[in-house]
């Protein structure tokens, strides 16, 4: 668990090495939205997000699709009609 400065305490075993990238850590980047996600913050069905995936600011984790909230604000911001 992080401690009250931020930091993680060095790992004791290797399991907990193995498993330090996967602790939330304060100042991390922002977390991933997967599909369903995205569809809710563009008020959208899901079925839309899939259709237009390519066009969106996604990126594949394993043969998943994630985006970060900031980088659908930026596609939303060009998206804009004159």
């Amino acid at each position: 668990m992080p401690g009250r400065g931020g930091t993680l305490p060095e790992p004791t075993t290797p399991k907990e090495a193995t498993l330090r990238h996967l602790t939330p850590v304060p100042d991390t980047p922002e977390p991933l939205m997967d599909v369903p996600a995205v569809a809710a913050y563009l008020n959208v069905k899901t079925s839309w997000v899939y259709d237009h995936r390519r066009e969106l600011p996604f990126f594949k984790v394993g043969n998943q699709l994630r985006a970060r909230r900031t980088d659908l604000d930026q596609w939303l911001t060009g998206q804009r009609a004159a």
